[in-house]
């Protein structure tokens, strides 16, 4: 209550109604078990003084590096969330997308992009297809081509190696050297002005 009172307090100083607390989308998943996803962007997110609205994508028992685990699919919810999102004329600084789990939800995402997705949110989308040289078991072909179309709508991209390799369909070689690798992500981008950081180098 102290935080809110005081934070009511500047607000009124600064003129009421533009001191709004940052807000940020974050369309992912959310495992059990595991320190990924969710379960990571949402306190990260808030220590960073915004608010964290999460949109989940799957519902998992743990992550998919486990032998085992259970899986349960939202792409219909996610439209739901959508439509509900636009009826209170929500705004956003930023949208952040992760680990979808299907193909059919990229689609959801790109509802969501023409919904909330403006000159000034920044888009960052970070497509989790897998890892060390292999795709996640949940994700196939489908699901690669349309993340690659996710992409190219971003403002800031995150792929590891892996998923560099997976969307541009070139086979995977954990040595490749950084100017081997700029042409691919020059392809990957279609040489849009994206930020893009690769992860995963050694």
């Amino acid at each position: 209550m102290f935080y809110g009172s005081r934070r009511l307090s500047r607000c009124r100083l600064l003129g009421g109604h533009n001191c709004r607390q940052r807000r940020v989308a974050a369309i992912h998943d959310l495992s059990g078990f595991g320190r990924c996803s969710l379960t990571v962007a949402l306190p990260i997110i808030s220590a960073m003084g915004m608010q964290c609205c999460p949109l989940p994508t799957a519902l998992l028992s743990n992550h998919t590096g486990y032998p085992s685990y259970s899986f349960l699919e939202l792409t219909e919810e996610m439209g739901r969330f959508t439509e509900e999102w636009a009826k209170l004329d929500l705004r956003f600084d930023g949208i952040y997308s992760g680990f979808l789990g299907s193909s059919d939800q990229i689609h959801r995402v790109e509802e969501f992009l023409k919904n909330f997705h403006h000159s000034k949110c920044l888009y960052v989308c970070d497509p989790v297809l897998g890892d060390h040289g292999k795709a996640y078991a949940t994700c196939g072909p489908d699901l690669w081509e349309g993340m690659r179309n996710l992409v190219r709508q971003a403002d800031v991209i995150t792929p590891n190696l892996t998923e560099v390799f997976l969307m541009t369909g070139e086979p995977y070689d954990p040595d490749i050297s950084v100017q081997r690798l700029i042409p691919l992500i020059r392809n990957l981008t279609e040489d849009r002005p994206i930020y893009v950081a690769v992860t995963g180098i050694e």
